[in-house]
């Protein structure tokens, strides 16, 4: 299982996210990738956490998961993808450039 990324409690939610993408990007565990992956998807359902996953540009780290040959990553992206409340949805929203 993977831990909690080691993050300062005092860098606040921005520098949490940025924890997470840096551990899915350097991790070589599929499990901890999984789970990375499950956090930011779950973290896209808040609308206060938008501007910080467009800055950190997890849409791409999602639309990457697309092509991975782990099955579980694929499905984490397109269900994220699925939901209009999330990743598509805020970027759409919140003018992300294509």
């Amino acid at each position: 299982m993977a831990q909690k990324p080691k993050v300062d409690p005092h860098v606040g939610r921005l520098g949490y996210l940025q924890a997470l993408v840096t551990e899915f990007q350097e991790t070589e565990s599929e499990d901890a990738k999984e789970q990375v992956l499950a956090n930011l998807a779950n973290f896209a359902y808040d609308p206060s956490n938008y501007q910080y996953l467009r800055q950190l540009q997890v849409l791409d780290l999602f639309l990457d998961s697309l092509s991975e040959e782990n099955e579980t990553l694929v499905e984490f992206a397109i269900v994220t993808h699925q939901n209009p409340a999330h990743l598509f949805s805020f970027c759409l929203l919140h003018g992300a450039d294509w």
